[in-house]
């Protein structure tokens, strides 16, 4: 090979290149249609007013929005990017909340799937895991998403392998979401039935979430010793079991301060390639009415990485041996 194939053929690699990354700009910024701009923004409009958390801030942003839209700001087409920009701006200024987002729903291509894949393959496996240790401590360690088939079932089955144990360590550093329910259950054993945990505050309506029926775990229930390990990346339903069982003096809270995600937000479609993700309630405690929003869920003992763990077994161990 003479150097003057080697190059033409850097040359072509770096044109290729070139072109590949212009080609990813492109879908990273995909023009939306006046047409579907204006779609979107009508419907932004009318689930500001039917799903958006606070009603007044609600309403002074849906009249932004109209406004813009009347005057024939909106009528054009967006960069995807530049339409984000636009949209979200707005709603800041007009409700100080920086949780809306617009995304854009773009088909799978084969690249996405190898990115997928390799997410995938990076992120910690989802596991629930127990163990009895020594003095007849009970460890219960949850790694990534609790979100299996019948999670009701596995939460309670892993749960009646430590019904007999003296204290209870519940590991939560590597935990990532869980759904409210599975949230509600896992503090039903610990408290009484029927006894109100939660506020959980929508736009028009409050719902109250009391503890479940958990039959055969009575021992949990009585002045037991549990213990919960926290990280500063625990967030949104891990808080709200936390949180709650802090304050009713149920539970000793060890580790980091937690997110601080007390509002709970989901994502809306509001034309065909579009949602916009916005906060549509949050949790308060039912007495208190307090939440952990923006401070998180403040340990009793304060300790990072596994002295976190040392830290409940020394307590767990000194209180089973005091008994």
């Amino acid at each position: 090979m003479n150097l003057l194939t080697i190059a033409f053929f850097f040359c072509l690699l770096f044109v290729t290149g070139i072109c590949v990354s212009e080609e990813l700009d492109l879908n990273r910024n995909t023009v939306i249609p006046h047409t579907e701009v204006e779609l979107a923004i009508q419907n932004i409009v009318h689930e500001l007013n039917e799903t958006y958390l606070y009603p007044e801030k609600a309403k002074i942003a849906s009249d932004n929005l109209l406004a813009k839209l009347r005057s024939g700001y909106f009528n054009q087409q967006y960069e995807f990017s530049r339409f984000n920009h636009e949209v979200t701006s707005i709603l800041f200024d007009s409700t100080r909340d920086s949780g809306f987002e617009l995304i854009k729903q773009q088909p799978m291509t084969l690249s996405a799937i190898d990115e997928n894949n390799q997410e995938s393959d990076s992120k910690p496996q989802d596991s629930i895991t127990v163990e009895v240790l020594e003095n007849n401590i009970g460890y219960l360690k949850i790694t990534g998403d609790f979100y299996f088939p019948n999670e009701n079932e596995i939460l309670e089955e892993h749960l009646k392998v430590l019904s007999d144990v003296d204290a209870l360590i519940i590991d939560l550093r590597s935990a990532d979401k869980i759904a409210i329910n599975i949230a509600q259950q896992l503090i039903s054993y610990f408290v009484e039935p029927g006894l109100a945990i939660g506020n959980l505050r929508f736009n028009q309506r409050i719902d109250t979430l009391k503890s479940f029926n958990t039959k055969g775990f009575d021992r949990f229930k009585q002045d037991f010793p549990l213990y919960i390990i926290n990280s500063s990346f625990v967030a949104g339903s891990w808080e709200f079991f936390g949180h709650t069982l802090k304050h009713f003096d149920k539970a000793i809270i060890i580790g980091q301060e937690t997110m601080g995600v007390g509002h709970i937000a989901k994502p809306i479609k509001v034309s065909d390639t579009m949602s916009i993700i916005m906060n549509h309630a949050v949790i308060t405690h039912p007495v208190s009415n307090e939440s952990w929003e923006s401070y998180g869920v403040v340990p009793d003992y304060f300790f990072e990485g596994n002295s976190a763990f040392e830290k409940a077994v020394d307590l767990a161990s000194s209180q089973v041996m005091n008994k």
